[in-house]
């Protein structure tokens, strides 16, 4: 970040992220990772909110704010972690209105964050928690460069499945915009992945209609239409995103293409998401 903004980022942190600063120079030197991105790694380890990067940097770019997630994402595949797949943000008019962006964003999400059926998530162990339902393709083949098309792109899908994203969303400040998203990538936490499905015999996946349910209570229902207007270009979208910022798509790996039926900061309790012909999943939310 510019010298003329570093002045600037010791008061916009306060007292309480200073400690998260406490990190030996030495450390930052041998790993070469910028100081905001030595704060969310520790703030993410100890369950602390931490200031969106537009309050060191007003002026950051998008793609420095790229360059800022890649740098959280190594120091996390650093401790024993994989790449597992990507996730997309902002993937409607609305919220890209709403977080000053051009077009959807994506993030990474980590081997780390799956969480085994039958799942439990702990309220305890985010800052405020976020629920969403996601419709996920799994890659079989292995992508390096930018894809031309749909039709090239379902040549390199094996398999979809039922997904519930479970983001931490963690700045210490709202409104939040879409370099604060970026830096951050995009709030990525943990996620469930319900059973994979041959995308032959998934059929339309528009279709779909994802609705959740706390208990016996519908608390968000959505449709697939609603990411970028139809799912196959959403998902274009990630990975020619994903791809153009230098990752690989592995075989195996899984991108999820944005909240269709979301609720955030949920209650304890058991939940239950209908993705229709893709299945249900279910998952316990405990104190």
């Amino acid at each position: 970040m510019s010298g003329s903004h570093k002045r600037a980022y010791w008061p916009a942190v306060g007292l309480a992220a200073l400690s998260v600063l406490a990190v030996p120079a030495a450390v930052v030197a041998r790993q070469a990772i910028d100081p905001y991105a030595m704060l969310v790694v520790k703030a993410d380890k100890e369950h602390r909110l931490y200031p969106p990067v537009t309050d060191i940097d007003p002026d950051i770019s998008e793609q420095r704010s790229y360059e800022l997630q890649r740098q959280i994402v190594a120091a996390k595949l650093a401790h024993r972690d994989a790449i597992a797949g990507y996730k997309a943000g902002l993937m409607t008019p609305a919220s890209q209105k709403l977080r000053q962006a051009n077009g959807p964003i994506f993030g990474v999400l980590l081997r780390s964050g799956a969480v085994a059926r039958p799942a439990t998530l702990a309220l305890k162990d985010y800052r405020t928690m976020v629920l969403e339902c996601e419709i996920g393709f799994v890659f079989s083949k292995r992508i390096s460069k930018p894809v031309a098309d749909v039709a090239t792109l379902k040549r390199a899908i094996g398999a979809v499945r039922p997904t519930i994203e479970v983001p931490d969303v963690a700045y210490a400040r709202t409104p939040y915009s879409v370099r604060d998203m970026i830096a951050s990538n995009v709030s990525a936490a943990r996620y469930i992945y319900g059973r994979s499905m041959p995308l032959a015999k998934a059929g339309d996946l528009n279709r779909i209609d994802p609705v959740l349910f706390h208990g016996d209570r519908q608390i968000a229902a959505g449709h697939a239409t609603d990411a970028l207007g139809d799912q196959w270009r959403a998902l274009l979208a990630i990975v020619n995103l994903a791809v153009g910022q230098g990752y690989v798509i592995e075989p195996r790996q899984t991108i999820i293409t944005g909240a269709l039926a979301l609720k955030i900061a949920p209650e304890a309790g058991d939940y239950r998401a209908d993705f229709g012909p893709l299945g249900e999943l279910r998952f316990t939310v405990a104190p």
